[in-house]
Protein backbone atom coordinates (compact mmCIF):
# COMPACT_ATOMS: atom_id res chain seq x y z
CA UNK A 1 0.00 0.00 0.00
CA UNK A 2 1.46 3.38 -0.87
CA UNK A 3 2.58 5.86 1.82
CA UNK A 4 -0.39 9.16 1.33
CA UNK A 5 2.56 11.26 3.94
CA UNK A 6 4.61 13.62 3.44
CA UNK A 7 8.19 12.41 3.84
CA UNK A 8 8.49 14.85 6.46
CA UNK A 9 8.59 14.54 9.86
CA UNK A 10 7.14 10.51 9.45
CA UNK A 11 7.96 9.22 12.91
CA UNK A 12 6.63 4.98 12.49
CA UNK A 13 6.75 3.32 9.42
CA UNK A 14 3.29 2.95 7.43
CA UNK A 15 3.16 -0.77 7.60
CA UNK A 16 3.67 -0.56 11.06
CA UNK A 17 1.00 1.70 11.82
CA UNK A 18 -1.48 -0.11 9.66
CA UNK A 19 -0.66 -3.27 10.70
CA UNK A 20 -0.65 -2.43 14.80
CA UNK A 21 -4.20 -1.45 14.12
CA UNK A 22 -5.00 -4.66 12.51
CA UNK A 23 -3.60 -6.69 15.40
CA UNK A 24 -5.30 -4.32 17.71
CA UNK A 25 -8.85 -5.30 16.06
CA UNK A 26 -8.11 -8.73 16.01
CA UNK A 27 -7.33 -8.71 19.76
CA UNK A 28 -10.94 -6.74 20.20
CA UNK A 29 -10.38 -3.50 19.68
CA UNK A 30 -13.47 -1.83 18.30
CA UNK A 31 -12.91 1.83 18.15
CA UNK A 32 -10.01 4.13 17.22
CA UNK A 33 -10.04 4.94 20.93
CA UNK A 34 -9.45 1.39 21.64
CA UNK A 35 -7.05 0.97 18.86
CA UNK A 36 -4.79 3.62 20.59
CA UNK A 37 -5.12 2.18 23.76
CA UNK A 38 -4.04 -1.32 23.04
CA UNK A 39 -1.19 -0.05 20.53
CA UNK A 40 0.20 2.25 23.74
CA UNK A 41 0.09 -0.99 26.13
CA UNK A 42 1.48 -3.21 23.68
CA UNK A 43 5.19 -4.40 24.96
CA UNK A 44 8.07 -3.68 23.37
CA UNK A 45 8.42 -7.34 21.78
CA UNK A 46 5.24 -6.91 19.91
CA UNK A 47 5.67 -3.15 18.84
CA UNK A 48 9.16 -4.58 17.59
CA UNK A 49 7.41 -7.68 15.65
CA UNK A 50 4.68 -5.32 14.58
CA UNK A 51 7.46 -2.83 12.49
CA UNK A 52 8.15 -0.03 15.27
CA UNK A 53 11.76 1.17 15.24
CA UNK A 54 13.67 1.83 18.68
CA UNK A 55 14.55 5.17 19.13
CA UNK A 56 18.44 5.12 18.51
CA UNK A 57 19.65 6.53 21.28
CA UNK A 58 17.32 5.00 24.04
CA UNK A 59 16.50 1.35 22.52
CA UNK A 60 13.05 1.92 23.50
CA UNK A 61 10.40 1.57 21.08
CA UNK A 62 7.79 4.74 21.83
CA UNK A 63 4.17 3.91 20.33
CA UNK A 64 2.21 6.23 18.34
CA UNK A 65 0.17 8.09 19.97
CA UNK A 66 -3.52 7.81 19.48
CA UNK A 67 -4.37 10.89 17.48
CA UNK A 68 -1.79 9.42 15.05
CA UNK A 69 -3.39 6.14 14.66
CA UNK A 70 -6.48 7.99 13.95
CA UNK A 71 -5.15 10.05 11.44
CA UNK A 72 -3.78 6.78 9.37
CA UNK A 73 -6.35 5.33 9.50
CA UNK A 74 -8.50 8.24 8.12
CA UNK A 75 -5.94 8.50 5.37
CA UNK A 76 -5.67 4.74 4.07
CA UNK A 77 -7.49 3.73 1.45
CA UNK A 78 -10.37 1.47 2.26
CA UNK A 79 -10.47 -0.17 -0.94
CA UNK A 80 -6.83 -0.76 -1.45
CA UNK A 81 -6.05 -2.07 2.01
CA UNK A 82 -8.93 -4.46 1.50
CA UNK A 83 -6.93 -5.14 -1.66
CA UNK A 84 -3.66 -5.92 0.20
CA UNK A 85 -4.92 -8.20 3.15
CA UNK A 86 -6.47 -10.23 0.61
CA UNK A 87 -3.88 -10.86 -1.78
CA UNK A 88 -1.48 -11.59 1.43
CA UNK A 89 -4.10 -14.50 2.89
CA UNK A 90 -4.50 -16.02 -0.29
CA UNK A 91 -0.66 -16.26 -0.64
CA UNK A 92 -0.92 -17.63 3.10
CA UNK A 93 -2.86 -19.76 2.17
CA UNK A 94 -1.76 -23.60 2.19
CA UNK A 95 -3.78 -26.15 0.37
CA UNK A 96 -5.66 -28.53 2.29
CA UNK A 97 -7.72 -31.27 0.21
CA UNK A 98 -11.12 -30.34 0.17
CA UNK A 99 -10.47 -27.18 2.02
CA UNK A 100 -10.51 -23.30 -0.06
CA UNK A 101 -11.93 -21.05 2.64
CA UNK A 102 -9.10 -18.60 5.46
CA UNK A 103 -10.97 -18.92 8.74
CA UNK A 104 -10.47 -15.22 9.79
CA UNK A 105 -12.34 -15.61 13.10
CA UNK A 106 -13.49 -18.21 15.24
CA UNK A 107 -17.05 -16.84 15.88
CA UNK A 108 -19.80 -19.33 15.71
CA UNK A 109 -23.49 -18.08 15.28
CA UNK A 110 -25.57 -18.71 17.64
CA UNK A 111 -27.71 -21.68 16.39
CA UNK A 112 -26.05 -22.49 13.38
CA UNK A 113 -25.06 -25.98 14.35
CA UNK A 114 -26.52 -28.75 12.36
CA UNK A 115 -28.58 -30.07 15.33
CA UNK A 116 -30.07 -26.66 15.14
CA UNK A 117 -31.53 -26.44 11.99
CA UNK A 118 -30.21 -24.18 9.55
CA UNK A 119 -27.74 -21.30 10.12
CA UNK A 120 -29.39 -17.74 10.52
CA UNK A 121 -29.24 -16.07 7.18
Amino acid sequence: MPDPRSRRGIRHPWTALLTAAAAAVLAGASSVTAIGEWVADAPQRVLALLGFRPDPLTGLIRPPHATTIRLVLAAADGDALDRAIGDFLLKRQTPAPGRRVIAVDGKTLRGSAPSAGPPPP
